[in-house]
Parts: C-alpha cells; sequence; structure tokens
C-alpha cells in the first residue's frame, strides 16, 4: 500500500509542478507589453477558462514520465531531469513567441506562423537576431535551473517499488492521463474553443494554452477546413453583400493610359493627419492625396503581405488561417488586375526589393505579370535585414525600360519589421518610435520618387494608385474598435489623366474592391473578381484576421470565428452578425472548391 502511495505522490507532484509551469507560462504572455491592459476582464478568469486546456497539456507531460517509468529504473532520476529542464525552457520560449505574435498579429501560434517558419532567414531579420539570442539564452538558464530542482527533487522522491505493483499503478495513470489529454469519451477531444468564453479576444489569447496550441498547429490536417463548423445557424447562402453592388458607374474610363500601383508596407491610416489621425508621418503622401481622389475610411482586408496581394490583385479576400498563397494549385486560379492590363496589350511589371520566394509570392506572380524583379534584380549594396532599402528600389525602378502602355506595381518594404532604414529622423522614444522612423523614410522616398516620375515622358499619361497592405497596431487610442484603428489605411488615385480631380471619399470602403475599381476603369474583359466591388458604388468592409473576421459599417465591427460559435450555441445572433457568417461561408466554399 505504501507503494502506491508513494507512486499517487511522485504524479500529483509532476502534475502540480507541470500547472505551476502553465500558471508563469501565461503570466509571461501578460508581462510582456503590457497586455494586461487588454484584459476586459481579471487575470482570474483567464486561469479558470484556460485550466481545461492547461490540464489537457499537463497530462500529455505525465504520459511522457510515464514512459520513462516503463522502460527506465527509477534511479535513472538525471534522463527524467533532463527532459523536465528541457520542456520547461521550451515552454517558457513559446509564450514569449506567443507574446510577440499577440502583440503583432493579435494572435497565438498559428497557420501564418508555421509557414513562417519555412523561411528562417526572414523570420529572424523580423524578430531581429540579438532579441531572438536574448530570448533563447533566457530560457535556456531557466530551463537549466529547473532541470537542478527536478533533479533534487526526484532524489527525495526515491522509493523502490515491486514490478507488478508498478506495472498495475502504470496501467491506471495511464487510463486518467489519457483521459485528462482527451477530456471526453466521444469522438472528438477537446479543442480550442473551451478556452473561448469572451467577446474580448485578448481574454479568449490568454486564456489559450500556449502548448496545447501549438501542438494543435502542428498537427492540423492540409484540409482542415471543415465548413459544417462554418455554418452559422443556416447562413450558407450567397451573401448580398457581393450581389448588391450591380452598378459598373465609375467617374473615368482610361484607354492607353498607363498604371502604376504602389503598395505601401503596413501604412496605417493613423500615422497621417490628412487621414484622420494624430500623428504626421506620411506628409508627401497626404499632399497627394489633396490632389486626387482619396478614400478616408477604407480598410484593409487582412493583415499579412501575402494575403493582402491577393486581396489588391485577386481581389480574394485574406482568411482566417494561412495565405492562399501557400496553396499555390488554388492561388494561380485566381485572375489578377495584370491579366486584364495583358490582355489591353499592356507591359505589365512587379518590383519588389526583398525575396519574392518568401510566402510563396513568386509563384503567385509569375505567369501573370511579363516581368517580376526582386533582390536578385537589385546591386547588393545598401542592404538592410529584409532587402534593399526603398529608395533603392525607386533608382532601380527608374533604370528598367517603361514602355507604354504598361502597368507596374511596386511593393515596399522598408517599414517591415525590423524597420532598419538608413537614416534616423529623431522621432520621440518609445516602443514603436522605430517604425514611425520607418515610415518617415518611406514617405521621403516616395517623394523622391515623384520628384523624378515627374521629369519622364510617360509622367503626364499615367494614373497611380498608393495603397497600403494592411495595418497594424501602431500605440494609438481613441473612441474606435482597435481593429478599426488597426485596419484603416490609406488609398490614392493621383495623376493628371484625372484632369484636376479632386475628391474626399469618407464611406466606409473596402480594400478588397480596389481589384474590381481598376477593372471598370480600364474596362477589362473576361477577367472574374467574384468578392471585389466598384469603390465608387459599393459601402461596408468585410475582413478576415487570425482565428476571425470583422464586418465593418457605421456602427458594427468585430467578431471572433470560436466566440462566435458560442455565440451561435444560443442562437444569439444579431442581423449584423448573420451577414457575416453568411459572406464568411460563401468566400470558404468559394476557396474550397478552387
Amino acid at each position: 500500500m505504501k507503494e502506491i502511495k508513494n507512486m499517487i505522490s511522485r504524479y500529483i507532484k509532476y502534475a502540480c509542478f507541470f500547472l505551476l509551469v502553465q500558471f508563469l507560462s501565461r503570466l509571461i504572455i501578460l508581462i510582456r507589453h503590457d497586455l494586461f491592459d487588454k484584459l476586459s476582464e481579471s487575470l482570474v478568469s483567464t486561469y479558470v477558462h484556460g485550466f481545461s486546456l492547461d490540464l489537457a497539456f499537463v497530462s500529455y507531460l505525465i504520459l511522457c514520465m510515464l514512459l520513462f517509468d516503463i522502460i527506465l529504473p527509477f534511479s535513472w532520476k538525471k534522463i527524467r531531469a533532463i527532459f523536465i529542464g528541457v520542456t520547461t525552457g521550451l515552454q517558457l520560449f513559446l509564450a514569449l513567441v506567443d507574446s510577440e505574435l499577440i502583440y503583432s498579429w493579435k494572435s497565438k501560434f498559428n497557420q501564418d506562423a508555421l509557414q513562417f517558419l519555412k523561411f528562417p532567414q526572414e523570420a529572424i531579420a523580423s524578430m531581429g537576431l540579438s532579441k531572438i539570442l536574448i530570448t533563447l539564452l533566457f530560457c535556456s538558464i531557466v530551463g537549466w535551473l529547473f532541470y537542478k530542482f527536478a533533479k533534487k527533487f526526484l532524489s527525495l522522491n526515491e522509493f523502490r517499488i515491486k514490478p507488478l505493483v508498478k506495472y498495475l499503478a502504470i496501467s491506471c495513470f495511464l487510463g486518467l492521463a489519457l483521459f485528462g489529454a482527451r477530456q471526453s469519451l466521444g469522438v472528438a477531444p477537446i479543442g480550442p474553443s473551451k478556452a473561448f468564453y469572451s467577446n474580448n479576444a485578448f481574454n479568449n489569447l490568454a486564456a489559450l494554452n500556449s502548448n496545447w496550441n501549438f501542438i494543435n498547429q502542428l498537427f492540423l490536417p492540409i484540409d482542415y477546413i471543415d465548413l459544417k463548423s462554418f455554418d452559422f445557424a443556416g447562413n450558407t447562402g450567397k451573401s448580398d453583400y457581393f450581389e448588391g453592388d450591380s452598378s459598373e458607374a465609375v467617374q473615368f474610363r482610361f484607354k492607353n493610359v498607363n498604371c502604376v500601383l504602389i503598395v505601401l508596407e503596413s501604412f496605417n491610416a493613423y500615422l497621417s493627419k490628412d487621414f484622420g489621425g494624430l500623428q504626421d508621418h506620411t506628409p508627401f503622401l497626404d499632399s497627394l492625396a489633396n490632389n486626387g481622389i482619396g478614400f478616408y475610411n477604407l480598410y484593409a482586408s487582412t493583415n499579412r503581405t501575402d494575403k493582402a496581394l491577393a486581396c489588391i490583385n485577386s481581389g480574394f479576400p485574406g482568411t482566417p488561417w494561412n495565405s492562399i498563397l501557400h496553396e499555390p494549385n488554388k492561388a494561380k486560379k485566381l485572375d489578377q488586375i495584370a491579366d486584364g492590363f495583358n490582355k489591353l496589350n499592356y507591359n505589365s511589371s512587379f518590383y519588389y526589393g526583398g525575396d519574392l520566394s518568401f510566402a510563396n509570392m513568386n509563384a503567385y506572380l509569375n505567369g501573370h505579370f511579363n516581368n517580376v524583379y526582386d533582390l536578385e534584380n537589385w546591386p547588393k549594396r545598401d542592404l538592410s535585414k529584409w532587402g534593399v532599402h526603398d529608395e533603392i528600389l525607386f533608382e532601380e525602378y527608374f533604370k528598367k525600360p517603361h514602355i507604354e502602355p504598361f502597368f507596374d506595381e511596386v511593393l515596399t518594404l522598408s517599414s517591415h519589421e525590423p524597420f532598419d532604414v538608413p537614416r534616423d529622423y529623431n522621432l520621440p522614444k518609445g516602443p514603436y518610435a522605430p517604425f514611425y522612423n520607418s515610415v518617415r523614410y518611406t514617405d521621403e522616398c516616395l517623394a523622391k520618387f515623384f520628384a523624378q516620375a515627374k521629369t519622364k515622358d510617360w509622367y503626364k499619361n499615367t494614373i497611380f494608385i498608393l495603397v497600403s497592405d494592411h495595418g497594424r497596431n501602431i500605440g494609438v487610442k481613441g473612441g474606435e474598435n482597435d481593429n478599426r484603428i488597426c485596419y484603416k489605411i490609406p488609398l490614392i488615385i493621383f495623376g493628371e489623366p484625372l484632369k484636376g480631380k479632386v475628391e474626399r471619399i469618407n464611406t466606409v470602403k473596402s480594400q478588397n474592391d480596389l481589384a474590381k475599381t481598376i477593372s471598370l476603369l480600364w474596362n477589362f474583359k473576361d477577367i472574374d473578381l467574384p468578392f471585389s466591388r466598384n469603390l465608387f458604388e459599393s459601402s461596408g468592409a468585410f475582413y478576415f484576421k487570425n482565428g476571425g473576421w470583422g464586418l465593418l459599417d457605421s456602427t458594427h465591427s468585430d467578431i471572433d470565428n470560436e466566440y462566435f460559435k458560442t455565440l451561435n450555441k444560443s442562437n444569439n445572433l444579431t442581423n449584423h452578425l448573420k451577414k457575416g457568417a453568411g459572406i464568411q461561408y460563401q468566400i470558404l466554399e468559394y476557396y474550397k472548391s478552387l
């Protein structure tokens, strides 16, 4: 009987120890970047609602300890202690990674991050090598301390046990651990929705166990989009959100007019006073808006550049998981605005200062643009950590031949993490200062670009369109929902073919509608853009974020998929939510059909 008590005591202590690490991991996530301030409920509530997944992950660790006890003598405590030290260090490392993802992406580790890991050089450049090394050093030291503690703890719990009693006890513990990992006797085990209890995304992210979520993301099947899980209250029909825009009315029709589309990395509307922000980091961009058509209440369709490329070029909204560009067989079936220009006998070119093999962007663009230029085509000088600086990109742009009529798309990168630019504008110090500095730099590069463009013969026959790929958290607060701030971006249509037309459009608009608008302005034929509308006629905006979506109009925005599922169980659905659910289902159904 004493032997059984010793075994029970051993595994209770294991469980308490592993649960303590889950407690510390959640605390680390919230301490970083003052994420406590984002919670709308008590810290205790995140532990209460996150306990089930905490227990599930602890059960996995208990299963590993049971395996050691099956195959190793009890006296081999060093291997067990090494396992505890290494796994503790890894768990804390993942907690720190998740804190960065929540801060930057408003999500924990997901399919986007998993795809990002396929490009380690870019991942290191984005996060910064010094930050990664410091994090690894911290986690290694903590892991070593836990190893020493575990070794001493195991020494205090040595005991002899008869083989028969040992394996009978292990069999019982094995059954309990397996149930703890699944927490269900049915077909479906515990899922992430167990931690989704609030309409505040940060509450849910804090409750979601980082380690369990990491394993779940690693083992998601390739074809993991279950349309049934998105069938909210029968909202599976086509939405009038897309069908309601039947007008093809535009203010201009361009024939043999050049088009230069400049996609600005991470430019948020709140960086600009002219676009409604409190900051003034884009003075030149603002000057263009005052000489053309500016969209002052426009929202990005997604939160990553690779997703935004499909949105801008194909009118295909972002998705709540990985980008469609990561599935080239699907992405290549999307029509692009470059196809429309090609059919009009335009010369089409894409310019980028970085490596387009990242996130499969090259696979998406090739075959649509006549020419695709990236880092391999630029001189290897003045390199940033992400690629060539924007001023180098713009300089090289003018060295390429521009045979009219032409369509050029230019994607900037200097305002991408880690915001490595060659000039310091002495902005006030703070966590967002490097980003503000990089935006100021790109804005200055734009001014030089247009000064040089004006010297070209083709300038007077060219329409310039400037739009951000996506917004981001830029450290501003306001009376608006956080996502309305993060997703709001500028869009400007500018050029002499507008014949002096100046207009400020304040209706809620979607970045996703730019593709159809270009199609109408240049009168494309046989180009299928099913989810893009006419910006001059449409209203409202729909966007995907990590694990959720937002539907914007003058009063409404934002919902999380998992939280929406809990609402669905109680049939607590407003017409606004039902409309968003229908839009989402329609887009996902199309995605599955490609």
